[in-house]
């Protein structure tokens, strides 16, 4: 019933909102395990009093959860306005901010939500989030759709013999060497110069086999 009457007062889109309008999260670096408070940003030229995005978490990167929900605190650019999530079925995170007497947001630029996300043993390498379907509202009620955004994470972490960067050396990292030198596919590599030489040749094969034979 919640997430209906929300839905009721976003509506349908109905514009385009200035190009410098953008809600987003800055680029961060983060290691495995690591848990990070996270600022969801908004830089506005136009006065906004609500609005709803879907955010696309990595899979390495886990929210905090209380009673299902994702836990998002509103910052002091907040008036009455009340925030709730809902996870959708393709995994996104529908984020709701409104306010019940259409208060505006204060300021032009800066958080506008905190929440917290812990990374997986596994996290090493480059990872996204992507911020979707940004719907804000105008005091009167009118409605702009804002430009996807990309937040890139980096993790200058790696464990020596995971070439795939899944967090565990095993015959796929073998596997994914093989895919390079012989197809040029990169798709499978993130630490794929085992043996610090600056090429990635049989050398580095023999890299993880020693280590997966504990030499």
């Amino acid at each position: 019933m919640k997430n209906n009457i929300i839905t009721s007062i976003l509506g349908i889109v109905a514009l385009l909102a200035n190009a410098n309008d953008r809600l987003y999260i800055p680029d961060f670096n983060m290691a495995a395990n690591e848990t990070k408070q996270l600022a969801l940003m908004l830089d506005n030229s136009t006065v906004y009093s609500a609005f709803q995005a879907d955010i696309y978490l990595p899979f390495e990167l886990t929210p905090e959860y209380d009673d299902g929900d994702v836990v998002m605190s509103l910052t002091s650019r907040k008036g009455d306005h009340s925030l709730s999530t809902n996870k959708l079925p393709s995994g996104a995170i529908r984020v709701f901010v409104t306010s019940m007497t259409s208060s505006t947001f204060s300021g032009n630029s800066g958080a506008i939500a905190t929440f917290n996300v812990t990374a997986k043993g596994n996290f090493i390498g480059k990872y996204y989030i992507t911020i979707k379907n940004v719907i804000c509202v105008e005091e009167d009620g009118t409605k702009h759709l804002l430009e996807d955004s990309t937040c890139t994470i980096n993790s200058d972490q790696s464990i020596h013999g995971d070439v795939n960067g899944d967090g565990y050396i095993t015959a796929a990292d073998i596997t994914a060497l093989y895919d390079f030198m012989l197809n040029n596919d990169s798709g499978k590599i993130v630490n794929g110069d085992q043996n610090g030489d600056g090429d990635i040749t049989a050398a580095d094969v023999t890299a993880v086999y020693d280590v997966l034979l504990g030499n």
